[in-house]
């Protein structure tokens, strides 16, 4: 038996279920966060600095805002973060501080039927 690292994974008793995940990236300067689930963008939550910037900030924590995401079967989702417009600087040198920051996270895995197993037997 052979172990998969370990993944994040929630589990839902209730189909159709409202999650709230609270949401926070730290350091990185961004202006657009959005959130997939089973790889589909979310546009109701989305979040940009223009639109949204009481959840934005200068300070150490870029992003911070509670989220509910409502998921009718099991699903996975993955949030990412972008600088749109601005760039990684020069502590990132010459050619790579003109890129912008991108953060995205790994899967979260949220079960409403059943257990997801991190191992396979092999």
């Amino acid at each position: 038996m052979r172990r998969r690292p370990e993944q994040q994974q929630l589990r839902s008793e209730q189909p159709s279920q409202r999650l709230l995940r609270h949401l926070r990236l730290w350091w990185l300067d961004v202006n657009r966060v959005e959130v997939f689930v089973n790889g589909e963008i979310q546009p109701e939550l989305s979040r940009t600095r223009a639109e949204h910037p009481e959840v934005f900030s200068n300070d150490i924590v870029k992003f911070n805002q509670r989220l509910a995401v409502t998921l009718p079967e099991d699903a996975f989702i993955i949030v990412a973060a972008i600088g749109e417009r601005l760039q990684l600087g020069r502590v990132m040198g010459a050619s790579g501080g003109q890129r912008p920051p991108v953060a995205v996270s790994n899967p979260i895995y949220v079960s409403t039927t059943e257990n997801l197993s991190t191992t396979e037997n092999q």
